[in-house]
This record gives C-alpha cells, sequence and structure tokens, in this order.
C-alpha cells in the first residue's frame, strides 16, 4: 500500500533529533509555501528532517514537494500513498518512515514561524521518558496567508499526568497535533487512522502514559484556514452531530484510570464546552457567524449568542442542563443591560 524507505537508505543518514511529519492531499500551492516556511525556519540547523506524506492527490502536490525539497535542500523525502486513507492514516506512515528522536506534524497547508525548528529542536533536545513539548499559542492565517487573530491556550502548570488530563478537558491544552512535539517511539502506538476526530483518539490513548508536558510560548505555528475546509456543509452538519458517541467512548478512555474528583469536575467542565462549541461551529457553517470570529474564546462565544436567537437558546439550553453554574455565567454576560 506504502512506497517505504529503503534499508540502503536509512544506513547512510544519521539520525535527527527532529522528523518534521508532513501529510498533504491536493496542496500544489500550499504545500509549496509550507516547505519554504520550514526551510527558513531551520536554516542553519542539521538536526532535523522533512518527510512529506502524499495522500494520494490527484494534483502533482507530490511532485512539487520533491521538486522543492531539492530545491532548497531540505533533508527530507516524499512518499505517496496508492490509495487516498486520510489525514490519520498519512500521519502514521510519516512517523514510521521518520527517524528522529521526536515527531512535530505540520500540516501541508499550514506555515512555520521563523523561530519555529530551533525551538522545536531545543524542546526535543529537553524531553524525557513520557513528556511531550507543547506549543501553547499559535498565528491564524486566512485563506490567502494574511494574518488574523492568534489563539492563546493557557495550560498553567502540568507537572504530573493529572494536571496534563485536567488542562485537556478542560480545554485549557488542545487536542491538535500540530502544536506538540511527540517523541517518535511514544506516539507511534497511539496514532488513530480514524477518518473523523483522528487527533482527539489519539490524545485520548496517548494523555494518560504521559508524565509531564513541557511547554513554549513561542508561537511557532501559523494555521491556515483554508475555505475549503468546509466544502461541504450538510456533510461536516453531520459529522459534528454524530461526534457526541465518539467523544463518550474518548473520554472513557482517557479518564478510565482516574477517579480523583479534579478529574471530574475536568470532564463535566469538558461537557459543558462541548455543548458551546458545537452550537458554534454549526452556527459557523450556517453563516450567523463569521469564520474570523468563530474560535473557542468567550467573546466568540457571546458573539454567537448574539447574532442569533436559536444560537442563544443552544447555548443557555446546553449551559443549563450541563453546569448550573456555567449556565449563571452565560446568563450574565448575554443578559441584554
Amino acid at each position: 500500500m506504502f512506497h517505504n524507505r529503503s534499508s540502503d537508505e536509512n544506513a547512510d543518514l544519521v539520525a535527527p533529533m527532529l522528523s518534521i511529519v508532513v501529510p498533504a492531499y491536493n496542496l500544489t500551492v500550499p504545500i509549496q509555501q509550507c516547505l519554504r516556511s520550514i526551510s527558513i525556519s531551520g536554516h542553519g540547523e542539521e538536526r532535523f528532517e522533512v518527510v512529506v506524506v502524499d495522500d494520494c492527490s490527484t494534483d502533482d502536490t507530490a511532485e512539487r514537494a520533491r521538486q522543492l525539497i531539492a530545491e532548497l535542500r531540505l533533508p527530507g523525502i516524499v512518499r505517496s500513498t496508492s490509495i487516498n486513507s486520510g489525514v490519520g492514516e498519512a500521519r502514521k506512515l510519516g512517523a514510521q518512515l521518520a527517524r528522529g528522536r521526536c515527531i512535530w506534524f505540520v500540516d501541508g497547508d499550514d506555515v512555520v514561524t521563523r523561530p519555529a525548528v530551533a525551538t522545536a529542536l531545543a524542546m526535543a533536545a529537553q524531553l524525557r521518558d513520557h513528556e511531550f513539548g507543547y506549543f501553547f499559542q499559535f498565528e491564524r492565517l486566512d485563506d490567502i496567508g494574511n494574518p488574523m487573530a492568534g489563539v492563546r491556550f493557557r495550560p498553567g502548570k502540568l507537572r504530573d499526568n493529572e494536571d496534563v488530563i485536567v488542562s485537556y478537558l478542560r480545554g485549557t491544552m488542545s487536542q491538535l497535533m500540530w502544536d506538540k512535539i511527540l517523541p517518535r517511539h511514544e506516539i507511534l502506538p497511539h496514532l488513530s487512522s480514524r477518518r473523523t476526530r483522528e487527533e482527539a483518539q489519539t490524545m485520548a490513548t496517548y494523555l494518560p502514559t504521559v508524565r509531564r508536558v513541557r511547554t513554549s510560548p513561542i508561537a511557532a505555528y501559523g494555521y491556515r484556514q483554508r475555505r475549503g475546509s468546509l466544502t461541504n456543509a450538510a456533510h461536516y452538519t453531520a459529522t459534528v452531530l454524530s461526534s457526541q458517541a465518539q467523544k463518550r467512548e474518548e473520554l472513557e478512555i482517557l479518564v478510565a484510570n482516574s477517579a480523583s474528583p479534579r478529574v471530574k469536575r475536568a470532564e463535566r467542565a469538558f461537557w459543558s464546552r462541548n455543548a458551546v462549541s458545537d452550537a458554534l461551529t454549526l452556527a459557523r457553517i450556517k453563516g450567523s457567524v463569521s469564520q474570523r470570529d468563530a474560535t473557542y474564546r468567550w467573546r466568540d462565544l457571546i458573539a454567537f449568542s448574539r447574532s442569533a436567537a436559536s444560537g442563544k437558546s443552544v447555548l443557555l439550553a446546553g449551559s443549563l442542563k450541563l453546569s448550573p453554574r456555567l449556565f449563571n455565567l452565560v446568563m450574565r454576560k448575554v443578559r441584554p443591560q
């Protein structure tokens, strides 16, 4: 199914500290911008490699990536799947092909910032067993690469496994793959091939094994919100509405070995946040909230609740059902002045 490295190719190379794994599908132009940003950021660094996995694109994404890797003299390879398998499977293949001690997953339509590679390398060198690195803020870009408001999570201290689980449940640490520097041998068994919520499933099985997280305030990543990301609104709406069973399954795995009151409170907070974030996502698809404003911060949730009567009903009803304290807070925020 997949094209693999040859043993001779592996033998001639010294294992790097960091492998940047780039899954891509039909990204002829964005993949070039992505690789150029990695080249600029990694200038002068020698301890990293790039592994591009083309997920059976119908355009010339793979060929453009090969040409640019050669042109920029990036240490890296390009491999293609024989059938389109989804980003989860592409990430898994990239991790299998990678040789670095740690992995950084970078989506092919995004970019990295100038200090990113050096910072990621330094973080990778510090990691001990059962630790990973976390960039808790990132830049946002519009469809053509113009900067938008950045996003900053506030994870606090992540000194033990309970801290990690609680931060994840409360939404102060993301479920994303691309804001984390992950030990390759530790993350590889947990990588999900599922086509929906593959990142969340990966985190649900991986986080219980983590002892500590090392954080960095550097905005290393530029996330691009492309119009094509929501090409089929009806299908995406169905996906949002049908994901509840997957979320329940993920949380059962995540908290299976933790009975602490702190984790239980965080689990309740997760479902409260889930209600309003799903409502916001559906409103974004319907157009009652602009893409620019559609983030999971309170000001955006409040903007949503004021922009559509049905949105306010969903927001208030969901918060009342799941958390009276959250309901009271929302009421204070949305009550007409």
